[in-house]
């Protein structure tokens, strides 16, 4: 029996045999992430019906199985085949009566410090920041919008996105910018769902004359908040406003993600930052440490380069280890105290072992996909083998809480040491689950 034929259960309790019979009979559960539970009716009227006057019955009763909140989400098939979907609480909005600040705060999660003075520009970010400088001086410009860069983690694409917002709300105050993560935004959508309040995030988010969404890729099988999203970027386009986007991959390469919403994110301007290369990168420190007023010696620097893999932050993460270990106590800044102090860097470098290989390993132990792994799924197998590689990448690799978080699609280190603890227990319960940690943790060491 599935949730949703044991929430049938208690629902036709609650609203008798007759109503039960003419509105509920037939409908089944489509799919669901943990997070939003898609049901499907047999009409789009029965669908409209049960949205409109059962959605707070299905909730109670839902929370009094799961004892948790969840996102219903209903729809029917049309003629053709193709899925109608019916969100609770949404309502057609009149966009009229501008206001700057909304429900959701106008200045949050941006951060100074992100401007286009201090963002190296290189190779391999030339035309990124080309294209992003643009659209802050002149937003709007059909050539770029919408405007969508890709990369990997750490080449600087959260930065471009916010010194858009940045330079606009010092240059053309005037303009409403909306800045959000995808996380953020799918947050909001679900807060102003619980609280009733759906036409507040509406309007917040269509009454913008620029909007900025970091990570898009993370709306991976969030269907519900793809639905709202691809209705927020159409009322935003036809009006003219700039529309940025930034992603770990281009728009043909995602998965779980609205062909609309992907054709829409390919009719603009797709930009991708590749890994910066060895001078990039001695570039990059240059500028970070001559920042910080901190004199390091070429070969140092060159040291750094060559032993990362191009992560800014990883190359921040460096120089601070080497102010706090070094500068800090007055101790001179050379390659032999640098190899000293990062010598985790040689470590990893030597043995070609990357938080990639093991997170692949743990996918062919634990008979799941690494995609998987990366995903937002939380079915019972994919969480333990996502906690197992979180552990691994800790015990082997030494990295933080905080740059493990990051590799894992931005998990909180509150997230990662939960991980890490379940594992561990775990292990000290189960002896067949201690073999297959250890044999992956034994299968690296063996390489280096």
């Amino acid at each position: 029996m599935d949730i949703w034929e044991m929430i049938l259960e208690r629902v036709k309790v609650r609203v008798g045999e007759n109503i039960f019979k003419l509105w509920f009979e037939g409908s089944k559960l489509l799919r669901t992430n943990g997070e939003e539970i898609v049901i499907e009716f047999d009409s789009l009227k029965k669908a409209e019906w049960v949205a409109d006057k059962y959605y707070n019955v299905i909730s109670e009763v839902a929370h009094s199985i799961k004892g948790d909140s969840a996102l219903f989400v209903f729809c029917a098939k049309d003629n053709q085949g193709r899925e109608e979907l019916i969100v609770p609480g949404i309502r057609n909005v009149n966009i009229k009566n501008r206001t700057k600040k909304s429900f959701l705060g106008e200045d949050r999660f941006l951060e100074e410090r992100y401007t286009f003075e201090n963002f190296v520009v290189a190779d391999f970010n030339r035309i990124a920041h080309a294209a992003a400088y643009s659209v802050a001086k002149k937003p709007g410009n059909q050539m770029y919008n919408p405007l969508f860069i890709y990369g990997g983690n750490g080449v600087g694409k959260t930065h471009l996105l916010q010194a858009i917002a940045n330079y606009t709300r010092k240059h053309l105050p005037s303009l409403n910018v909306m800045y959000a993560t995808a996380e953020r935004f799918k947050e909001d959508y679900t807060l102003s769902l619980k609280r009733q309040k759906l036409d507040e995030f509406r309007r917040a988010y269509r009454e913008v004359d620029m909007l900025l969404l970091d990570d898009v890729q993370l709306m991976e099988d969030w269907y519900s908040t793809q639905e709202e999203l691809f209705h927020i970027y159409n009322s935003l386009y036809m009006r003219g406003k700039q529309i940025v986007l930034t992603s770990d991959c281009p728009p043909k390469e995602m998965v779980g993600i609205d062909k609309r919403l992907i054709s829409r994110f390919n009719s603009g301007l797709v930009i991708e930052i590749t890994t910066p290369g060895l001078e990039a990168k001695i570039l990059i420190l240059k500028r970070k440490a001559e920042k910080h007023n901190l004199h390091i010696p070429d070969d140092v620097l060159e040291f750094i380069a060559a032993n990362t893999d191009g992560d800014i932050r990883e190359l921040e993460n460096c120089l601070k280890n080497l102010y706090v270990n070094l500068f800090i106590n007055g101790k001179p800044i050379n390659i032999a105290s640098a190899r000293e102090v990062l010598h985790y860097l040689e470590k990893n470098k030597q043995s070609d072992i990357t938080s990639e290989k093991i997170i692949q390993r743990v996918a062919e132990v634990f008979n799941v996909t690494t995609k998987e792994i990366m995903s937002r799924k939380r079915t019972k197998e994919i969480a333990l083998a996502r906690q197992v590689a979180m552990y691994l990448v800790r015990e082997i690799l030494d990295y933080s809480l905080n740059y493990i978080g990051k590799i894992f699609n931005g998990k909180n280190h509150a997230t990662v040491i939960h991980a890490c603890e379940i594992v561990k227990n775990l292990m000290q319960t189960d002896e067949d689950f201690r073999e297959k940690v250890n044999t992956i943790k034994d299968s690296f060491y063996r390489k280096r």
